[in-house]
């Protein structure tokens, strides 16, 4: 398979008295055939095409 691009997702986080980003990079690949485009696969979300990760979520609702 050719490496052709890659894909940047973001989720925002946070612990007491500290906010980070998780990121992951997803890497596209075609076969060599052009047969298709893969991409690997993304963790569960808690809430989907969402950017706020489950820490945060629980800090909003137990504030």
């Amino acid at each position: 398979m050719v490496c052709i691009g890659k894909e940047i997702i973001e989720e925002l986080e946070c612990e007491p008295a500290k906010f980070y980003i998780n990121r992951y990079n997803r890497y596209k690949y075609m076969p060599k055939n052009g047969e298709g485009v893969k991409i690997g696969g993304l963790p569960e979300r808690v809430i989907d095409k969402g950017i706020p990760g489950a820490g945060l979520l629980a800090m909003i609702l137990t504030g």
